[in-house]
C-alpha cells in the first residue's frame, strides 16, 4: 500500500517512537472503520494474535490508531485504553437552545408603503 504522510504525522512519529514500516503493519492488519469523512485503523490484542508469529514482533503496536484519508496518513498515535471505542461512537448532538442568529424585528416607526 503506497502511503503519503502529513507534515503533522512526520512530526509525530518520532515522538510516539512509529516508523513508516510500523504504520504498513499498522496499515495491514488493523481493523478499518470509516467516520466522519476519514478512516480509523486500529491494531489491538486481537489483530496481533492473528498474525503469523501471534504479534510477538509487534507487540509493541498494540493500540497504535492511524488517521487515513484515501492513503494518506494524517496522524498516528497509541490508545491502548480505550482502542477504537472514541472512534465507532460519534458524539452526541447537543441539544442546547442557543440564540437565535437572527436578531428581533423591531416594528417600524412608520408605515413601510
Amino acid at each position: 500500500m503506497d502511503m503519503t504522510f502529513s507534515r503533522h504525522a512526520l512530526e509525530q512519529m518520532p515522538c510516539r517512537n512509529l516508523s513508516r514500516a510500523d504504520i504498513a503493519v499498522v496499515a495491514e492488519w488493523g481493523v478499518r472503520v470509516r467516520r466522519t469523512g476519514v478512516t480509523f485503523v486500529f491494531l489491538g490484542r486481537r489483530q496481533l494474535a492473528q498474525m503469523p508469529d501471534g504479534g510477538r514482533k509487534h507487540a509493541r503496536l498494540e493500540g497504535t490508531l492511524l488517521l487515513l484519508d484515501d492513503g494518506h496518513v494524517i496522524t498516528c498515535y497509541r490508545n491502548r485504553q480505550h482502542g477504537l471505542r472514541d472512534a465507532r461512537k460519534k458524539a452526541p448532538y447537543e441539544r442546547t437552545t442557543a440564540p437565535s442568529p437572527i436578531a428581533p424585528t423591531e416594528t417600524p416607526s412608520r408605515p413601510m408603503v
